[in-house]
């Protein structure tokens, strides 16, 4: 079985918030748990256009917060303008968990780098720059 798609990397349903903001449209509070994550993922997959079969082999295959994970990341760069396909690119990062190369870890680290710029004001962005 391929090692976790995570790969050490932690997530926390407030992160899945972070990158992921169209997940507060279907939760009931503002510090959601896994469990409620789990329940809302389902309509979240179905507002960006993932087939419910899609979600369900990548539930399977990843688990269950992995899958939430890898939707969030899909949410976000779907939002940013950067998917065409979600139900597609979520296929291929089950494809590719199953043949133990999906390093979602990548994406987690650059959508939080992302986050984080956000956050800042332009001066703190333009100190913080590497040469």
């Amino acid at each position: 079985m391929p090692s976790c798609a995570l790969r050490g990397f932690v997530v926390t349903p407030g992160f899945i918030l972070e990158i992921a903001p169209i997940f507060h449209d279907w939760t009931s509070t503002a510090w959601p748990s896994w469990d409620e994550l789990s329940r809302v993922a389902y309509d979240v997959r179905g507002a960006i256009g993932i087939s419910p079969h899609a979600w369900g082999q990548a539930w399977i295959t990843l688990g269950g917060d992995a899958a939430i994970t890898a939707l969030a990341a899909i949410c976000a760069r779907h939002a940013a303008g950067q998917v065409k396909s979600p139900g597609g690119l979520l296929r291929k990062m089950v494809e590719l968990h199953q043949k133990g190369t999906l390093r979602l870890d990548r994406t987690l680290f650059g959508l939080a780098e992302k986050v984080g710029n956000a956050r800042r004001t332009p001066a703190e962005r333009q100190h913080n720059r590497h040469p």
